[in-house]
C-alpha cells in the first residue's frame, strides 16, 4: 500500500531556505555569546536536529510542519520559561523567526485528531 503525502502549496515562498535562514541566523547569533547551562545545551542540539532536518527536506508537507512547530514549541519553551538567557541579538533573532513562523507555518500545519483547547 504506498502513502501519498500531501504537498502543501505555498506559492513563489520557498519556505525550507527562509526557515533555514531563520534557523541559522539564530544559531549564529546564540553561539556568540552562549554560557554554558543544561538549557543552552537542549537549545543547541534543538537548532542542530532542526537544521538537518531542512537539509534533508524536499518539499513541504505536514511532517516538516510538524518538525518545525516541534522546534518552535521546544524552543519557546526554553526561552520563556527555561533559564535560557539569549543575548540581544539571539533575542531579536529569536523574535524574527517567532513572528515569521506565526506568518508561514502555523497559518499551514494541519493537527489530525483529537484536540483540547485550553480556556482559563
Amino acid at each position: 500500500m504506498e502513502v501519498k503525502r500531501k504537498v502543501i502549496s505555498m506559492g513563489e515562498r520557498d519556505v525550507i531556505q527562509e526557515a533555514r535562514t531563520k534557523i541559522e541566523t539564530l544559531q549564529t547569533a546564540f553561539s556568540r555569546e552562549c554560557k554554558a547551562s543544561p538549557d543552552a545545551f537542549r537549545f543547541k542540539e534543538n537548532l542542530d536536529q532542526m537544521l538537518k532536518v531542512l537539509l534533508k527536506a524536499r518539499q513541504v508537507d505536514n511532517r516538516l510542519l510538524i518538525e518545525l512547530e516541534k522546534f518552535y514549541q521546544t524552543a519557546s519553551l526554553l526561552i520563556g520559561l527555561g533559564g535560557l538567557a539569549l543575548n540581544e541579538e539571539a533575542f531579536q533573532a529569536w523574535r524574527a523567526y517567532d513572528h515569521w513562523h506565526y506568518e508561514v507555518v502555523k497559518s499551514q500545519l494541519q493537527v489530525y485528531g483529537p484536540t483540547v483547547v485550553l480556556c482559563s
